[in-house]
């Protein structure tokens, strides 16, 4: 039997009160690179800890770009492979980076992921790097507001 796929009718978005903040779902530990970082360094962490790639951030934590093993590739395809000189991250990280407030809701964090395609958003507050919130992060939210619902209906 194939698989199908189910799409309410109303594609209006959920608003309740009860859905928690970005905040409480996000991963506070976030690889992170400084724009002066060689991009061999930053390389060799992206492979060391098989990640596609990470925020890059000034010393005060504030945002700056991303990294994405896209933006690795460019040593290679830019520069010649005998004579690559070392570069710095600056040079080659992404700087037109989607991002999501920490005191956003999961369910804004969800619209975003299903509209734009992304599977991670880093979080701010004020401008500053505080963690990052992806798609099975949602997920999660989504398990603890049906458990809520079902304790809620199990209590009356």
């Amino acid at each position: 039997m194939p698989a199908t796929s189910y799409t309410p009718k109303f594609e209006e978005p959920v608003k309740d009160t009860s859905i928690r903040h970005v905040s409480e779902y996000m991963a506070r530990k976030v690889i992170a690179f400084s724009p002066e970082m060689n991009m061999y360094d930053a390389i060799q962490i992206l492979l060391k800890n098989k990640i596609a790639g990470g925020p890059v951030v000034d010393k005060n934590g504030k945002m700056l770009g991303v990294l994405s093993e896209n933006d690795c590739l460019r040593l290679l395809t830019l520069e010649t492979y005998h004579s690559m000189p070392n570069h710095e991250v600056q040079h080659y990280m992404s700087t037109n980076v989607r991002t999501i407030d920490s005191d956003a809701s999961v369910v804004d964090a969800a619209e975003k992921f299903r509209k734009e395609g992304l599977r991670r958003l880093p979080v701010l507050h004020n401008g500053i790097l505080v963690g990052q919130i992806s798609r099975r992060d949602c997920l999660r939210a989504i398990i603890d507001q049906k458990h809520q619902q079902e304790r809620e209906l199990g209590g009356k």
